[in-house]
């Protein structure tokens, strides 16, 4: 599985490095705060890491954006050190991290997973319903 979730992150590193990406007045990108519930077929789904991959970024912007469901489900976005994420367009990708979910499989690479989130300050909190 830990070879899937470092697929997932060079998939990001490339796609960051083809993109342009929108910042704020001062040339660093805005934060937002993120939170959010992953639920599968309903159920809340604990110990997922979720990973936000920019469709267009900076390439200065090259951390990653990464939360990890608690028992109900619920995840908080921060991107290294930073709380939240910078605004812009998402693919998200979804790994378990302890044991193994076939499941999840699936979801596991943000660019194919079938799931996208647009981060703006007035966004609604995400939920992930997968199945």
């Amino acid at each position: 599985m830990r070879s899937l979730l470092l697929l997932s992150a060079l998939t990001c590193a490339l796609i960051a490095t083809s993109g342009c990406g929108e910042s704020g007045s001062s040339g660093r990108a805005k934060f937002v705060p993120v939170e959010g519930v992953v639920t599968i077929n309903g159920e809340p789904a604990a110990g997922v890491q979720v990973a936000f991959c920019p469709k267009q970024i900076n390439p200065k912007m090259l951390e990653e954006s990464l939360g990890t469901t608690d028992a109900e489900g619920k995840f908080t976005i921060k991107t290294g050190e930073k709380d939240g994420c910078p605004e812009g367009d998402y693919f998200v990708g979804f790994s378990k991290i302890e044991g193994t979910e076939q499941l999840l499989i699936r979801y596991c690479r943000p660019i194919d997973s079938g799931f996208s989130v647009s981060v703006s300050a007035s966004m609604e909190s995400p939920t992930f319903d997968l199945k």
